[in-house]
């Protein structure tokens, strides 16, 4: 009976003992840098298992394709130009040769959006990162009413006038009554 020696395989400082069969692990996300960033951006992506060919990898934030790609570091720095979009702790999930990372536990990301932030606005915006000072809060904008609201900048119509106090004295005859 003839014996062999374990073949082990290294391939990109991975490892792979006792098999003759060889799966690159999947790509990892660590961060994004910054993590929130305007579209036409750059950012860094740093991780694991990118690889050594540009080409072959691919980010998404989100669901949008980061563009213009750059490798900064075999397998584990990209830079990226942050794409048009918009979203808020997106996960960032990069993908070599169609092996795609896992969004649980990936870095987020937000896409920086200039818009109304209050949640009481009519035109609040919930991907808005930044207050634009065009929020639309509707409420009684008369000082004075019973119900004015001091951050309504539009009159809705519903202004009351306060309570009107009034004093009243009131006589009260006494009369006996007699049983009977």
């Amino acid at each position: 009976m003839r014996r062999y020696n374990a073949v082990t395989m290294v391939v990109f400082n991975q490892t792979n003992s006792g098999s003759t069969r060889y799966a690159y692990a999947a790509p990892v996300v660590d961060s994004v840098q910054p993590s929130q960033a305007a579209p036409g951006a750059v950012v860094t992506v740093t991780g694991r298992n990118f690889g050594v060919t540009v080409t072959d990898v691919a980010v998404k934030l989100g669901a949008f394709d980061c563009l213009d790609l750059a490798q900064l570091a075999e397998h584990t720095t990209l830079t990226c130009t942050v794409p048009a979009a918009e979203g808020k702790a997106l996960p960032s999930v990069a993908t070599v040769n169609s092996l795609a990372g896992s969004p649980a536990g990936a870095a987020q990301f937000t896409f920086t959006k200039t818009g109304c932030i209050s949640e009481t606005a009519t035109n609040y915006d919930v991907n808005a990162t930044e207050d634009s000072g065009l929020c639309n809060i509707e409420g009684c904008t008369t000082p004075g009413a019973y119900n004015y609201n001091p951050e309504a900048n539009a009159e809705d119509g519903t202004c009351e006038d306060p309570p009107v106090v009034v004093a009243m004295r009131i006589k009260v005859g006494r009369r006996r009554l007699t049983p009977g």
